[in-house]
């Protein structure tokens, strides 16, 4: 399973699900370190999907916890900070937990092309991790966007689909 990660399960996360759903199917949920479950989409979220012509209307919030983030393949988080919260939850899972960016960015210092296992991938981002310059968290986070216009969230969106092209070319989703 891939897991995507962000505050509220609102905006960042769900959009990568269902991005990553609508590119490469396989299993693929989203959860909030701080969510409230059973809450909808954001509508700005909903709106830019939408625009993709991808349907979120079925969505509804989940709230992080330490069985769904232990049972993740991959947990692909927006920020740094819901990185480490992952790793406390499941702290077994600590070479499977990446923010987005960051695992976009290894990955394509890896040098990988075609859909690999994911562990196999994982191998291979291990290998390199230690061997790339350090970069700025900024350049590792995608910002939330849940207070902000619908032009904001198209912004968010776009961000979080460059990054995730990088992810799917590879990433074999189990």
């Amino acid at each position: 399973m891939l897991l995507f990660v962000c505050q509220g399960n609102l905006c960042r996360s769900p959009m990568a699900e269902f991005l990553a759903r609508s590119t490469a199917g396989g299993t693929v949920v989203s959860a909030g370190t701080h969510a409230v479950a059973g809450r909808t989409m954001h509508p700005h979220a909903m709106s830019a999907l939408a625009e993709e012509g991808i349907d979120a209307s079925s969505f509804r919030s989940r709230t992080l916890d330490s069985s769904l983030a232990a049972a993740a393949t991959l947990t692909l988080t927006a920020t740094r900070e819901q990185r480490a919260a992952c790793t406390r939850l499941a702290p077994r899972q600590l070479g499977r937990v990446f923010t987005l960016r960051q695992f976009a960015r290894l990955l394509d210092a890896t040098g990988l092309r075609g859909l690999t296992d994911v562990d196999s991938v994982l191998a291979a981002v291990t290998a390199v991790r230690g061997n790339i310059q350090p970069v700025p968290t900024s350049h590792d986070e995608i910002a939330d966007p849940v207070h902000g216009t619908l032009d904001d969230m198209r912004a968010c969106m776009r961000l979080t689909r460059r990054s995730l092209r990088s992810v799917l070319a590879v990433v074999k989703l189990p």
